[in-house]
């Protein structure tokens, strides 16, 4: 571990005891100061542990600046020379056991300096770097409020070079003006940013700046852990575990008592894995890297042992045998690591955190993420056991729900709704039966195949050992279920939840408000949650129970419905010039404080069925929490209120409770409101801000009254008013509730959109800026030269960690943000740069083609338009309703809305403007039977049975369904120019057909086909069998997660007509006469005048953009004058040979790309254009490839007269090799 101490000592003669402090408290191993006040060549005295080096500008001979290195003296190390600068600088390179060049330099708040000289700063080679020191430079990025020229000049060079910012955000520099500000700047190279720690001392020790401590792990630290004990099911014996499964039932027993009979499967299932599985050990274990297995550390046995035999006798055979062992022990590891790295890049996705994401780094490198809980600081003293910590976490999660904690209304409320009798409705709907059917095993192989993650609850049992259940089992499981919903008697086994505090980001670890809960449940107690959690979702949804305002948790419905819903009013406002106030109100633990009585209370309202309603009271009611810390519990204490983490049922239970406020805030006529979960923004465009302000203090008094009732509280102080208009100067009315000012912002940020008073969303663009930096780290490290990673995975890297987030909200602020979006572009550019490895000066449109990502220009333009399939089959009334009346409007407004930009663009394309789908209400997923479908034909394998046996096989099962009365009809879809669908029965006779939207897919054509059989079946008297040749569509209909809409209407008839309707998959192309005649029509149709069915599905609008997209790009390509636009001619993204290196791949698309070292350095170092260094004439790629003499040679010899521009054309390993080759035979590969 080497410790770096940095620090702007504010003059090294009279700051010197606080140096001796630092010094003796964090035993630095370098020490690097600015502002030594030594003047030019001036000595000092240096400790007698260390060596120091004292730098200050010739020209400046009074005592000001300075900079100095002090490093230990037995600490390897050489001074490096340092070009001449404007900067004061000194640097040196360390031997620690790899070499680091560490350099200190100083910038004066007068001294202004370009992106050009900053990079000087960088030494040349490949070595890691660490540049230090105070350059009075402001960012965002660093935590400053704003930026100025020397900021603006360092962000250019990060974005130009592989280096990453260190520093937090924590204030550097106390300013006489008594503000802190951030000027102190430790900046790294991506491959050592996984090993360096750092953090700022909040003690200016005589200073005016902060003393900052950076650590770098030279090695990897000897950390331990003491691991939960679990099953190790990648060891399992499934055939043993089902066997034990069996022998284990005999001694426990059905039993009719519930909480018994969860105790006794569970503890089957227990004695079952404890015979069938390995444990894990408890005892504390030795980090390793995450690429490390059993495998390599045999072969670091039998190396180490060649390696004695070879000392032992130092013969050749010895050495021969060592040297062979020791490869194969470097190439597994290589290999493990390759495989290691591309899994983690693989699960890298747009939901990723970064803060994670960096922590998986540390781990991949070896390094030790995080440490345990050690100690915690409490008002009693300091608690070093694990027992008495776990018991402290345990207090302070049990208090925040506790009844005592709140108000004697609330208490009230609570005891009457828990002590009275539910009343169900004498006649329940159809809906509410559905509700409180019996669970079937289908249901829970649904639900079992819908969950996920590993981890299991106290009990040890994980959804993979449930998975494996035998049948026997998982029947007596099933029956437990339906006892639990019939007697509506929750076990108190599956009620206790283990507890794990995870440190929130940027927190003191000594404090427990700084640790977020980590709850695990009984994963056998989360499958039946899981399945009541789906009926309850589905009842609201089907019923429109919870206000349209409330877009948490409703299928095909998110934050982009509320978020396009403001956006439209807020726009349709401004374009009228009326003034928009919002209210942004803040509820403080709302899932863990609200009450069990308003649950039930809103349950009572749906009119649901007894058993439902008792079964979401008794999983409410009387449950506990444990804390786990070290592996050592706490005692049980009690969850009072709350809706309980990390169940599945959770968070539709806290949806139904807080759809209270929808109620309260409908009386509010002039008041809009979103809601997603607990955040709710409230809104206005009335003119009269006095108005509005006292109409906001009603709804606080109304909303105040509902939270001491119902466990919620509303945190005042961060709650914010918020005022959007035109004018340039507005007063606003100051709003007051229970002796607080609500705060007044200037922006605001909601589900993620940051929103400015002028709506010109510039700070949004600035936040997604600096969280573009933060991402783009990652990459950075990820492309380093020392990665193992390839392009392919680092583009998809770069649209998990960059597109994603410039993509989220995009069709709300791109539009609006034209001249703002610009700054997005140059993290952009970046990122795509870094993923490619290319080298910084290629071209924009070279480098986005290349990694098939579009400009972001496109990007907006597509994204409005892939709102239409959103906006016209949504299930949202709200932005329907917008979106009806966009299309109503003539002229445009001054400020148009997503939704109107979408609009224009389904009036310009002649798209329907309305569709009315053929099903009003989505059935049960959990009640599609399977006895609805024909699956015979689908376990024969196509690949191997032949035509003539499927044929036979059809016509036996066609005459026994005959016997019976079932009539065939056969569908089928055609693609082509045109996309069509046909419906003819068994006679050949038509019974439907007709055209598509061009850009529909087959599988739209076939569903479509298929729909219209079923609606015929449904108007018509008789059974009828409906034969498809698309196995994605039948599968697609028996998947009870497709979502996709004609499926689902296809699939909501289906349930009507079950007795007399049914589906079947049969063969294409097989001689069955019914499915020929079907495929014929459909094909004639394309060529015979028909009407246009308006069915689509959103994927088809998505091809339809796709294909407009690619014919914009194909018309400016022409006119592209670059060789690549002749090597790239059709603008497809290559595809890399996998077998091949990233040494081979980086050269090969640099030379694509056609900027390189050799040719384009020059611009990044401000110099003249080079000439060819082996004939003198003016230097391009293309003249070392095709036309400098001097290289003919070896032209001929890996070309063999083949021009390299063909070469290049084509991604393929022969093609790359030859390149490659060519440029090491020519010396130009390290030119490249």
């Amino acid at each position: 571990m080497i410790t770096l101490l940095q620090w702007n000592i504010n003059g090294y003669v009279n700051n010197y005891i606080n140096l001796e402090l630092l010094m003796g408290s964090h035993n630095p191993s370098i020490i690097l100061l600015n502002e030594t006040h030594l003047s030019y060549n001036a000595s000092a005295f240096t400790p007698r542990a260390y060596v120091g080096y004292f730098i200050n500008l010739p020209h400046n001979t009074t005592n000001k600046q300075g900079v100095a290195i002090l490093v230990k003296r037995n600490l390897p190390h050489v001074l490096l020379p340092i070009p001449l600068s404007i900067f004061s600088s000194v640097a040196i390179e360390i031997l620690a056991p790899y070499k680091i060049s560490i350099i200190c330099a100083y910038s004066p708040p007068d001294q202004s300096f370009s992106t050009t000289e900053f990079l000087n700063l960088i030494p040349s080679g490949s070595n890691p770097f660490i540049l230090c020191g105070d350059f009075n430079a402001w960012s965002p990025l660093w935590g400053s409020a704003s930026a100025n020229s020397k900021g603006r000049s360092i962000e250019d060079a990060l974005l130009r070079s592989n280096c990453i910012v260190l520093n937090d955000g924590s204030p550097t520099h106390f300013s006489t003006h008594s503000t802190f500000t951030n000027i102190d700047l430790s900046i790294c190279s991506a491959s050592l940013s996984s090993k360096i720690s750092w953090c700022c001392i909040d003690d200016l020790h005589g200073s005016d700046h902060f003393p900052i401590l950076s650590k770098i792990s030279t090695s990897r630290p000897h950390s331990f852990f003491k691991p939960r004990i679990r099953f190790k099911t990648d060891s399992a014996d499934w055939d043993r575990f089902v066997e034990a499964c069996f022998s284990h039932s005999r001694y426990f027993p059905f039993s009719s008592n519930i909480n018994q009979e969860a105790s006794r499967i569970q503890k089957i299932i227990r004695s079952a894995s404890n015979y069938s599985f390995p444990l894990s050990s408890s005892k504390p274990v030795k980090l390793a890297p995450l690429w490390w297995n059993n495998e390599l550390s045999a072969l670091r046995n039998l190396k180490q042992i060649a390696w004695h035999q070879f000392k032992r006798l130092r013969s050749s055979a010895n050495l021969i045998a060592y040297k062979k062992s020791n490869a194969l022990f470097r190439h597994k590891a290589k290999a493990a690591k390759v495989h290691c790295f591309q899994e983690f890049t693989n699960n890298i996705t747009s939901s990723s955190d970064s803060r994670k994401i960096w922590t998986d780094i540390k781990r991949l490198a070896g390094l030790s993420p995080s440490s345990p809980i050690t100690y915690l600081n409490t008002p009693r003293g300091t608690l070093l056991y694990p027992k008495d910590i776990a018991l402290e976490f345990a207090t302070h999660f049990s208090n925040i729900s506790l009844d005592s904690n709140f108000s004697s209304d609330f208490s009230s409320s609570k005891l009457s709704s828990l002590c009275s009798p539910y009343l169900p409705p004498s006649t329940l709907s159809q809906s509410a039966e559905y509700l409180d059917a019996d669970i079937s095993e289908l249901d829970f192989n649904l639900a079992l195949s819908s969950v996920k993650g590993k981890t299991p609850g106290i009990d040890k049992i994980s959804y993979l050992i449930i998975k494996h259940l035998p049948p026997f089992l998982i029947s007596r499981l099933v029956k437990l279920y339906n006892s639990i919903f019939l007697s509506g008697n929750y076990p108190v086994l599956w009620k206790t939840s283990a507890i794990i505090p995870i440190l929130k980001p940027g927190k003191p670890p000594g404090v427990v408000s700084s640790y977020r809960p980590i709850s695990l449940l009984p994963c056998l107690g989360k499958l039946i949650e899981k399945i009541i959690a789906t009926r309850l979702a589905w009842y609201a949804q089907s019923n429109n129970l919870i206000s349209h305002n409330q877009v948490a948790f409703k299928r095909g419905q998110g934050t982009l419905d509320a978020l396009l819903h403001l956006d439209h009013f807020i726009s349709d406002a401004l374009s009228h010039k009326n003034h928009v106030s919002i209210l942004s109100l803040d509820f403080l633990k709302a899932f863990d404080r609200i009450g069990i009585h308003v649950v039930l209370r809103q349950l009572s309202r749906w009119r649901v069925g007894s058993r439902i309603f008792n079964f979401v009271k008794s999983f409410l009611s009387n449950r506990k929490l444990s804390v786990i810390i070290s592996n050592v519990s706490s005692s049980v204490l009690p969850l009072d209120n709350g809706t309980p983490q990390g169940s599945p049922l959770s968070v539709i239970l806290f949806t139904i409770a807080f759809d209270e406020i929808s109620t309260i805030l409908s009386d509010f006529v002039t008041i809009r409101h979103q809601i997603y979960a607990d955040d709710l923004i409230l809104f206005s465009k009335t003119s009269n801000l006095t108005s509005v302000t006292i109409t906001f203090s009603e709804i606080l008094l109304r909303l105040s009254r509902w939270s001491s009732t119902s466990g919620t509280s509303i945190s005042f102080p961060k709650s914010k008013l918020f005022h959007i208009c035109k004018k340039h100067q507005c007063t606003i009315p100051t709003l007051t509730f229970d002796n607080t000012n609500i705060l007044c912002t200037d922006s605001i940020k909601f589900l993620g959109i940051v929103l400015d008073s002028k709506y010109t969303f510039k700070k949004h663009c600035q936040y997604i800026r600096k969280r573009l930096f933060v991402n783009l780290n990652i990459i950075k490290y990820l492309s380093c030269k020392r990665s193992l990673i390839g392009s392919a995975l680092l583009v998809n890297v770069t649209k998990a960690l960059i597109s994603s987030v410039i993509n989220y909200g995009l069709e709300i602020y791109g539009h609006h943000s034209k001249n703002h979006l610009k700054m997005l572009a140059a993290p952009y550019h970046s990122s795509v740069r870094c993923s490619l490895r290319v080298f910084p000066t290629s071209p924009i449109k070279n480098i986005l083609t290349e990694a098939g990502l579009p400009s972001l220009k496109d990007a907006v333009e597509d994204s409005l338009n892939k709102l239409y399939s959103k906006l016209i089959l949504s299930t949202n009334f709200t932005i329907k309703k917008d979106f009806q009346s966009s299309l109503c409007r003539k002229r445009s407004p001054k400020i148009p809305s997503s939704i109107f930009k979408s609009a224009l663009f389904a009036k310009t394309n002649e798209l329907p403007l309305k569709i009315l789908l053929p099903w009003s209400k989505y059935i049960p997923p959990w009640k599609v039977n399977e006895s609805s479908f024909i699956s015979d034909l689908t376990f024969l394998r196509k690949s191997i049975t032949p035509s003539t046996v499927y044929k036979s096989r059809f016509l036996e099962l066609s005459a026994h369904f005959k016997s019976f009365g079932w009539q065939f009809i056969y569908t089928d879809g055609s693609k082509s120019s045109h996309t069509s669908f046909a419906v003819v029965d068994d006679n050949q006779q038509r019974i439907s057909y007709g055209l598509l939207f061009p850009f529909c897919s087959i599988f739209t054509a076939e569903a479509t086909g298929i729909l219209k059989a079923v609606q015929y079946a449904q108007q018509n008297l008789g059974k009828f069998i409906i034969c498809t040749d698309s196995l994605s569509c039948f599968q697609a209909l028996k998947n009870r997660s497709n979502y996709n809409d004609v499926i689902i209407g296809i699939r909501s008839l289906l349930f009507s007509l079950a007795h007399r309707l049914k589906i079947m998959w049969i063969p294409g192309h097989s001689g069955i006469i019914g499915n020929t005649f079907a495929d014929s029509v459909a094909k004639e149709v394309c060529i015979t005048p028909t009407t246009t069915s308006a069915l689509f599905v959103k994927s088809d609008i998505k091809r339809l953009i796709i294909q407009q997209r690619s014919t914009k790009l194909a018309l400016d390509w022409m006119n592209y004058r670059h060789h690549y636009s002749r090597i790239n001619s059709n603008r497809i993204k290559p595809s890399f040979p996998s077998s091949l290196s990233s040494n081979y791949i980086i050269p090969y698309i640099r030379l694509r790309i056609g900027h390189s070292i050799i040719t384009h350095a020059h611009i990044l170092n401000g110099t003249q254009i080079n000439q060819c260094p082996f004939c003198d004439s003016d230097l391009n790629l293309l003249h070392l490839l095709q036309h400098c003499p001097a290289l003919q040679t070896h032209r001929l010899s890996n070309f063999n007269n083949t021009d390299p521009i063909i070469l290049l054309m084509d991604p393929s390993s022969n093609n790359i090799s030859k390149i490659y080759n060519f440029l090491k035979d020519s010396d130009l590969l390290r030119r490249i």
